[in-house]
């Protein structure tokens, strides 16, 4: 694993009065909200469902209440049908956005006009995790494997930090010290990074298959 996102919610000030701070304030029926698509084609929505999951009363073993969540959205009629990005935020067509951190900064250092928000939820921090690996078949697997210790070495991870993302070496490196204050200015603060939730690998195939096999049902 190199890379750690956590779900946020990007809003706009313009449109939204007040900020959710939590994932069961978004059942505020004065809220419109965007998620990246559907979970039966997009990770980003499936570990969206997941993380409203484990703020809801569920677990990195239980799916059941992040799907009954977003019923109750869509039941509300405040889940949109449009896939949310920075332009969506900004001019309004989706005031509030459940975002990856990264994208969601990404947006707001794109859109310096607009009051772009981004709000790390107080519960439900499942971190979102991106791994690479060398194919079993790769023709040069040393090359393969140089790559992947620059990845985890200070310089790559701070390569990805400088793209906004959160790097898996982050705590590590930010106890050391080395990370530049003109790159931490940009990101958002580290608690929650450190406090995130890690599922295995088999929580996430869990996970995943709950939810793309039951979406249909409870968000038609």
């Amino acid at each position: 694993m190199y890379f750690e996102p956590l779900p946020v919610f990007e809003a706009n000030s313009k449109f939204v009065a007040t900020l959710p701070q939590d994932w069961p304030e978004l059942l505020n029926p004065d809220y419109k909200i965007g998620i990246a698509g559907s979970p039966s084609v997009s990770y980003h929505a499936m570990m969206t469902v997941y993380s409203a999951s484990v703020a809801n009363g569920g677990s990195l073993d239980d799916t059941l209440p992040g799907l009954r969540f977003f019923q109750q959205i869509n039941r509300n009629k405040n889940l949109l049908d449009v896939r949310p990005n920075g332009d969506t935020v900004a001019s309004g067509e989706t005031p509030i956005a459940l975002r990856w951190d990264y994208l969601a900064l990404a947006d707001q250092q794109s859109h310096p006009d607009n009051d772009i928000k981004i709000v790390v939820p107080k519960s439900g921090n499942v971190a979102g995790l991106y791994a690479q690996g060398i194919s079993a078949y790769a023709p040069h697997p040393n090359a393969a494997k140089l790559w992947m210790e620059f990845l985890y070495s200070d310089e790559g991870q701070l390569l990805f930090l400088k793209g906004l993302g959160h790097p898996v070496r982050f705590a590590d490196m930010s106890g050391r010290g080395i990370i530049p204050v003109d790159i931490l200015n940009k990101l958002l603060p580290p608690e929650p990074y450190l406090n995130a939730l890690f599922p295995t690998g088999e929580q996430i195939n869990a996970a995943d298959k709950s939810i793309l096999g039951s979406w249909s049902s409870y968000v038609p």
